[in-house]
């Protein structure tokens, strides 16, 4: 019997979480965006087990896996849903003791990153991501 469409996305989300689960104990570094491409390539370009991605669609989402997680460092985009804005900026707000660089294409909001005393890196200078993963890597050693 042909699985029905809500029977296979669920079992495909089932199959991420585990596959998540499995593959990393304590990350180092958070990916939190709410674009599974954008993750996907960022997956398949740091394979690293100190390195998770999480998929995250508000702001609840983005602090739970903060939570669960509790990396030492978070890649954060700005925007987490498609009818609110400014989402990334609650959780930087709201995260203490965590460094954060945003990732956000958005200028204005690049501004008020940077007000905050937090680094904009571009989503696809995968260069600057590896640097920032092995200068945080050398500053623990």
């Amino acid at each position: 019997m042909p699985k029905s469409p809500e029977q296979f996305n669920l079992r495909k989300d089932q199959e991420k979480k585990i596959r998540a689960e499995k593959e990393i104990k304590t990350p180092r570094f958070l990916f939190i965006d709410d674009s599974e491409t954008m993750l996907s390539s960022l997956r398949n370009a740091f394979p690293e087990k100190e390195v998770a991605f999480a998929e995250c669609h508000s702001v609840e989402d983005a602090l739970e896996a903060i939570k669960k997680y509790q990396p030492e460092a978070i890649f954060l985009d700005h925007h987490l849903t498609e009818d609110m804005e400014g989402e990334g900026l609650e959780i930087a707000d709201r995260t203490k003791g965590i460094k954060i660089y945003s990732t956000t294409s958005d200028s204005s909001a690049r501004e008020e990153y940077q007000k905050r005393g937090i680094e904009n890196v571009k989503k696809y200078d995968l260069s600057k991501f590896r640097s920032i993963i092995a200068g945080e890597q050398k500053n623990e050693k």
